[in-house]
């Protein structure tokens, strides 16, 4: 267990962690957010997991439903030659 003592920066509360500390729980500055959580007389720190934005986009993404809407569509039409295509 440490001890931390209770500290203002910039006019808002903080409390600065020990770096071994958070070594121990793999948090690092580029994670830049924690879950933080509190009862009775305890404050709990959870990690919050690193999701890029294309996976929170995809998360939902249905590849077989997918699959089946375009099933029977295997040519796209994408409108009149405007440039120098290769294919026409």
């Amino acid at each position: 267990m440490a001890i931390a003592k209770i500290i203002e920066i910039n006019g808002k509360k903080g409390i600065i962690l020990p770096a071994s500390m958070l070594e121990e729980l793999e948090l690092t500055e580029k994670d830049q957010a924690v879950y933080l959580d509190h009862d009775d007389e305890k404050i709990t720190i959870k990690k919050k997991p690193n999701v890029s934005k294309l996976d929170q986009r995809f998360a939902n993404f249905d590849v077989n439903s997918y699959h089946e809407k375009i099933k029977n569509n295997h040519e796209f039409h994408w409108g009149k030659s405007m440039g120098n295509e290769i294919f026409k």
